[in-house]
């Protein structure tokens, strides 16, 4: 059952509280973000940093399987966002993606501090905030799920916005991540062409699993944030919504009844941006452990990942 609501609210801007997903990839993000967007002032729209490059301008699917430029839902939030003054066009903003960048995020964070693109980078923060806000002037949410993940990006959204920014730290284990990451998964919101997700190999995967959640702590230090681990998540997601009940102050009532006995949520349709492809299931969608890492992986990858994560794997999994 989706309890949204879909009332505008049109008197005052409104002031949304951005729920940022940080953390490494393969963690379960795109499906915390789908089942907090069934709640009635919540609205989960994806990974939105993509929205001017992968979804404006190359036209992927949204997750109610239109093409973006197609989708009424977008439609209505870009002429809300298009009344507002911008410096930046969407062409540019596609561009400017780059600041989500693990492998630009040095650059970036040096002409922040020491340069004059420091004002570039305020100006994408603000047309982020701009949609931010038609979203939520469109929707009558009040919390925006943003599944963007990236760590530079959740850095300047914290120090540029003019929104209160939550984290949720989303954590899984490496070994798992990693056996993810190697499997062939087809994008499916590309319709012009077959293209796969890419694959890493052990060692970008643990160097990558590694940097990602130490770096996504150094952001949320001092912050608002919780910690999720994808295993408690999936095996006992009641728990975890509570815990983001009690996290963001907002009445457990609200997250009851969103998961059965059984582990089944009933999904509706959410007009996310980019993400990982079961953004597209709806309907029973039955929320389980996948640890086949454990019997699949080859023994000798799995002890290499162990080996060159187990600083950050021991903190996060010993009890």
């Amino acid at each position: 059952m989706n309890n949204k609501s879909n009332s505008k609210n049109v008197a005052d801007p409104p002031r949304p509280v951005i729920l940022y997903i940080i953390g490494e990839g393969r963690s379960g993000s795109t499906l915390l973000d789908m089942l907090l967007g069934q709640i009635s002032g919540f609205e989960s729209v994806g990974e939105l940093r993509f929205v001017w490059s992968r979804g404006k301008r190359d036209n992927q699917r949204c997750g109610c399987g239109a093409a973006f430029n197609a989708c009424d839902y977008w439609q209505s939030v870009l002429a809300a966002y298009e009344t507002m003054n911008h410096d930046l066009a969407f062409e540019q903003l596609a561009e400017r993606t780059v600041i989500g960048s693990m492998n630009k995020f040095p650059f970036f964070y040096m002409a922040d501090r020491f340069f004059p693109a420091k004002k570039d980078i305020q100006n994408v923060i603000k047309s982020y905030d701009d949609l931010y806000q038609s979203i939520s002037c469109e929707t009558g949410s009040t919390i925006i799920i943003d599944s963007s993940k990236s760590i530079p990006f959740g850095y300047f959204l914290a120090k540029y916005s003019r929104f209160d920014v939550k984290f949720i730290h989303m954590v899984r284990d490496s070994r798992a991540v990693t056996f993810s990451r190697q499997k062939k998964k087809i994008r499916s919101e590309i319709t012009d062409r077959v293209e796969y997700m890419p694959t890493v190999s052990s060692w970008k995967s643990s160097f990558k699993w590694l940097s990602n959640n130490f770096l996504s702590s150094i952001v949320t230090l001092k912050r608002p944030y919780i910690r999720v681990l994808y295993e408690d998540f999936v095996c006992k997601p009641q728990i975890t919504l509570n815990a983001v009940s009690e996290f963001l102050d907002v009445p457990q009532v609200k997250f009851e009844g969103l998961v059965t006995e059984d582990n089944v949520a009933q999904m509706s349709v959410h007009h996310t941006v980019s993400g990982n492809p079961s953004r597209f299931n709806t309907g029973d969608v039955e929320i389980r452990l996948d640890d086949r890492w454990r019997k699949e992986m080859p023994v000798m990858r799995k002890r290499l990942v162990t080996f060159l994560t187990w600083p950050l794997l021991k903190y996060y999994y010993t009890k």
